[in-house]
C-alpha cells in the first residue's frame, strides 16, 4: 500500500477513535453501558454483512480463521467493550482516552515477542509523545469522580491491555483475509456475548431512547466500528 495513503488512513482512525470516547458518554446519559455497546456492535455486524453480500466476497470457512474469529470475538469485541462501557460510567471521558492510550505501549511490547519487532528508541520516544499529547487534548475534561472511579480506571486498563494482545493477533494470522469478512464474526459474537451480559445484569437499568442515544449508537456503530475497524 501507498505510504501516504496509510499515513492519511492512520489520520481519519485517529480522528474516528477519539470522538468515541465522548460519544460513549454521550449514549451512557440514555442507555445502560453493555447493552448500549450490544446495540453498536450488532448494528454494525449487520451492516458488514450487507456489505459482504453487495461486495459478493467469499466468506472463508478453515477452522484457523473460525477459531480466530471467535477468539477475537471474545477478546477483542466482548470482554474490553464491556470494560470500556462500564468503567466509562465511573470516569470522565478524557479520562478514559488517557488511560486507554496505554495500548501503543502495551502493543509494542506484545510485538516484541509474537512478531520480533524490535522496540528502537524512535518507537519509545513516539510512544512517550503521543501519550503525553493525548494528556494534553483531554486534560481539561479529566475528573475523578466517585469511590467507583478506582474500578473504572483498573477496567480501561484492563480492556487497552486486551485489546492490545488481539492487534498483535490480527496482524500476525489475520492479514490474508478481507478485512470485512475477517470482522463478520468477532462483530457478532461480540454483540451477542454483550446482548446476554445486558439480559442478566442490566434488566433494571433505566432506558430512555432518545435522539441523542439513538445517534450515539448509530455513529458507534457505523463510524466507530464498520469504518474505523475495517479501515484498522
Amino acid at each position: 500500500m501507498n505510504k501516504g495513503l496509510l499515513i492519511g488512513i492512520y489520520c481519519i482512525l485517529w480522528v474516528i477513535w477519539s470522538s468515541t470516547w465522548l460519544m460513549i458518554k454521550v449514549g451512557l446519559e440514555g442507555a445502560p453501558p453493555v447493552t448500549s455497546a450490544a446495540v453498536r456492535f450488532i448494528i454494525a455486524a449487520l451492516i458488514i454483512f450487507s456489505i459482504l453480500l453487495i461486495r459478493r466476497v467469499r466468506f472463508p470457512r478453515s477452522r484457523q480463521f473460525i477459531w480466530l474469529s471467535l477468539f477475537m470475538g471474545v477478546f477483542q469485541m466482548g470482554i474490553p467493550y464491556a470494560l470500556v462501557y462500564w468503567g466509562e460510567q465511573h470516569i470522565s471521558s478524557g479520562l478514559a482516552a488517557i488511560l486507554f492510550s496505554i495500548m501503543p505501549l502495551c502493543v509494542a511490547v506484545t510485538a516484541r515477542f509474537m512478531l520480533g519487532d524490535p522496540l528502537t528508541p524512535a518507537k519509545i520516544a513516539g510512544i512517550i509523545i503521543g501519550t503525553v499529547g493525548v494528556y494534553v487534548i483531554f486534560s481539561d475534561s479529566v475528573s475523578i469522580g466517585g469511590p467507583m472511579s478506582a474500578w473504572g480506571m483498573l477496567a480501561l486498563i484492563l480492556s487497552a491491555v486486551m485489546a492490545s494482545f488481539c492487534s498483535v493477533i490480527l496482524k500476525k494470522y489475520m492479514g490474508p483475509y478481507d478485512p470485512f469478512a475477517a470482522l463478520l464474526i468477532p462483530t457478532f459474537v461480540g454483540g451477542v456475548l454483550l446482548a446476554f451480559w445486558g439480559l442478566f445484569f442490566e434488566r433494571d437499568f433505566p432506558f430512555r431512547i432518545d435522539t441523542l442515544t439513538i445517534a450515539s449508537v448509530l455513529y458507534l456503530a457505523v463510524l466507530g466500528s464498520v469504518v474505523a475497524f475495517g479501515m484498522y
